[in-house]
C-alpha cells in the first residue's frame, strides 16, 4: 500500500499542524505503510490538488490524503480512515468564524435532504459513527485513488452554478463523485483542530 499525503499552501504551514504531520507519519511507519508527502505552494488551491493527484497517479499511489495546512489531527488519524475502507472518507471539522463573522459550530459536513437539498450539519445533530454525506471539506479527507480514473479531469476545481451559487473544490468534486455513484463517508470520531485567528481588541 502507498499513500501520497498531500499538502496545498500559500506559503505557510501552521507549526501545530506540523507537530500533527510527524505523529502521523511515526504511526504509518510503525504500521509498515509506505508514504510520501508532497507540499503544493501556490495561491490557487484548485490547480495544487490537481497538481498532487497527476504525482499520485505517476507515481502508483493506492491514496491520496489530502491535508489542509491549517489542522490538527490525531496521529492515528490517517490509519483510521484507511481503516473504513471507503472510496471516499474524511473527517470533520469545525468552519471557522466567531459569532459575529461566521458560526463556528457549523460542521463541514453536507447531507442530501428529502427534497434534494444539499445542508450543512450543525455539529450537534452530526451522528456518531460512519456516515454517507454529500460532500465534506477537504482538511482531513483520504481518497482511493481509483476514483480519479472514474471522474474527468479537471478534478478539482471552483465553481459557481447558474444561480450564482459558490461551490469550493472539494464540493464541486465531490459532487462529480455522487453523480457517477462514488460515495463520500464522514468519520466523526477523529476529532480535529481547524487553526483561526482573532483579533482581540480593547
Amino acid at each position: 500500500m502507498k499513500i501520497l499525503i498531500g499538502i496545498c499552501t500559500g506559503g505557510t504551514i501552521h507549526a501545530q499542524t506540523v507537530v500533527s504531520l510527524i505523529g502521523a507519519l511515526d504511526r504509518l511507519k510503525e504500521e509498515q505503510i509506505d508514504f510520501t508527502v508532497s507540499i503544493q505552494i501556490g495561491g490557487y488551491k484548485q490547480a495544487s490538488m490537481n497538481r498532487l493527484v497527476e504525482q499520485a497517479k505517476k507515481g502508483g499511489f493506492d491514496y491520496y490524503m489530502s491535508i489542509d495546512c491549517d489542522m490538527i489531527f490525531p496521529k492515528d488519524g490517517i490509519i483510521r480512515l484507511l481503516d473504513n475502507h471507503k472510496d471516499i472518507v474524511g473527517a470533520n471539522y469545525s468552519v471557522r468564524g466567531t459569532a459575529v463573522n461566521g458560526n463556528p459550530r457549523e460542521a463541514v459536513v453536507k447531507v442530501v435532504d428529502e427534497n434534494g437539498k444539499k445542508l450543512n450539519l450543525p455539529l450537534s445533530s452530526l451522528p456518531k459513527s460512519l456516515f454517507k454525506c454529500f460532500s465534506l471539506g477537504n482538511g482531513f479527507t483520504l481518497y482511493k485513488m481509483s476514483v480519479f480514473d472514474k471522474i474527468p479531469e479537471p478534478w478539482f476545481e471552483a465553481r459557481e452554478d447558474e444561480n450564482g451559487d459558490f461551490s469550493t473544490e472539494d464540493v464541486h468534486f465531490m459532487a462529480k463523485a455522487y453523480e457517477v455513484g462514488i460515495g463520500v463517508w464522514c468519520n466523526p470520531q477523529i476529532k480535529i483542530g481547524h487553526i483561526g485567528t482573532f483579533n482581540y481588541e480593547v
